[in-house]
């Protein structure tokens, strides 16, 4: 009998390092290779067979297989390859499972959220999987796939020999899992996102009114196909360019450029009327609301504008003024006629002021219609004071300026300003001095509109509280 010498058992210690070496490289190959695989972001079946056949190479086991989870979670379906030498067929055998932790070794991994490795499966009792023992197979291992608490499947290399895994081979395969899982959910993420995206592009080109993104400077990033009709701009024209140089009369750019300003400082929506011109010349009148969406750090990252066409509403509305101008003519020449003849004037058709300010009041021009409160309103043609609330700090008593008021109910007021307000919170001080009524209001709407042959804006306010001067 030989006995082994000095030499020999150096010889075995070196081509035992030099083996496990050779491992530890053809592992860092895969783990590159699986990385590499995930960036270019293939079909997520396909990364997944992938990870789990460079798995079973590196660990050399006979057999890779995927247990991947439907969308909806309740069911595992199961493919595992069985490229044996011993078999010609490499097509995967399918089956499909419940998705309960006690019906197969993918199951099971998912339930524990951990790599499980079985060197005999027939004798392991915590799950039972006849679809890998039914082709013989001995030893498995399984890596599940989960991101965040969500779910997506497990790779297994499984083995018709009894096989011993240790625990690099758990590092291994969890490693890879981890670079598997992670895609996954990137991968997951996009084609939800770009689903929602279609979908939403689809519903903003079926909606009968004008709407567009817009980027934190009011630049034009997207436009629906009821603004191409409209406007009659093509997309592709208007693209990049801020709102104000394409909509609006030149006049009203400012209105648009207020109404951004005060969304920066805060504002999550906001109101306003103002006349669109078209490509051709067209002019329509347009209600115009925002909306803001924000970032985590309240900034703005984009705004949809939303444009309703009142043009029929407000033709409407002025053929209806006009007529009852001309019934108020006619009742105040037939009032005058039955005067100079010496018949009494119809009672109720001229009222007699009980004070001063009633005469002012019959001698002002009567109030915009413009109707947009639940509540009655009231004619209000009386001069009144206001000053805007600026970074929630109250103006000075000299910072008040003059308004004409148009009407009031009891939940606020209208008045005409020829700017728009300079902030969404004002101060209006109502009555006669001394006796003054300081109430805090805030704007609900800025319309362009005509009065005594000006455009104007028609500013309605919604009382908030009371101060005291």
């Amino acid at each position: 009998m030989s006995q082994s010498s000095p030499q020999d058992a150096t010889d075995t210690r070196a081509a035992t390092a030099s083996g496990e070496e050779r491992d530890a490289h053809s592992r860092q190959e895969a783990v590159v290779a699986i990385g590499r695989r995930a960036v270019a972001a293939p079909d997520l079946s396909i990364l997944m067979q992938d990870a789990a056949s460079l798995i079973a190479e590196a660990l050399g086991a006979e057999f890779s297989g995927v247990a991947e989870l439907t969308h909806d979670g309740a069911k595992i379906i199961h493919a595992l390859r069985l490229n044996g030498p011993d078999t010609q067929d490499e097509r995967p055998l399918l089956r499909e499972s419940g998705g309960g932790g006690t019906e197969s070794l993918a199951g099971y991994a998912l339930d524990i959220a951990f790599p499980v490795a079985v060197a005999e499966l027939s004798q392991d009792t915590r799950f039972c999987d006849p679809f890998l023992l039914r082709h013989g197979i001995r030893s498995a291992i399984a890596i599940p796939l989960k991101v965040h608490g969500q779910a997506y499947g497990a790779l297994l290399a499984c083995s018709r020999q009894v096989q011993q895994y240790d625990a690099e081979d758990v590092l291994f395969v969890e490693t890879v899992a981890h670079l598997i899982a992670t895609t996954a959910a990137r991968v997951r993420v996009e084609q939800d996102f770009a689903a929602e995206r279609r979908l939403a592009a689809e519903v903003l080109q079926t909606v009968g009114v004008i709407v567009l993104v817009l980027d934190p400077e009011a630049r034009i990033v997207r436009a629906n196909r009821a603004c191409e009709q409209l406007t009659e701009f093509p997309t592709d024209e208007i693209e990049g360019r801020p709102i104000w140089d394409v909509f609006p009369a030149p006049d009203e750019a400012e209105l648009f450029q207020s109404v951004f300003k005060r969304l920066h400082k805060g504002v999550s929506a906001m109101e306003h009327e103002s006349r669109l011109l078209t490509k051709h010349g067209g002019r329509r009148d347009i209600c115009w609301s925002y909306s803001v969406v924000r970032r985590a750090d309240r900034s703005i990252e984009s705004v949809v504008a939303t444009g309703t066409d009142v043009t029929g509403e407000r033709e409407a509305e002025q053929k209806v003024a006009k007529a009852e101008q001309m019934a108020a003519k006619a009742r105040s020449a037939s009032a005058s006629n039955e005067e100079q003849d010496g018949a009494p004037p119809a009672r109720g058709t001229t009222p007699t002021p009980q004070d001063p300010s009633a005469a002012e009041a019959a001698a002002l021009p009567g109030p915009i219609n413009s109707e947009r409160r639940r509540r009655a309103r009231l004619s209000y043609p009386y001069c009144q004071r206001v000053a805007p609330i600026i970074d929630g700090r109250l103006p000075d008593e000299d910072e008040f300026v003059e308004i004409q008021c148009n009407d009031i109910a009891a939940g606020g007021f209208s008045f005409i300003s020829r700017k728009p307000p300079a902030s969404e919170m004002l101060v209006v001080a109502l009555g006669t001095p001394p006796k003054l009524s300081y109430l805090t209001a805030q704007v609900a709407h800025v319309t362009r509109v005509q009065r005594n042959g000006r455009r104007v804006y028609l500013v309605g306010c919604s009382y908030i509280g009371r101060v005291a001067y």
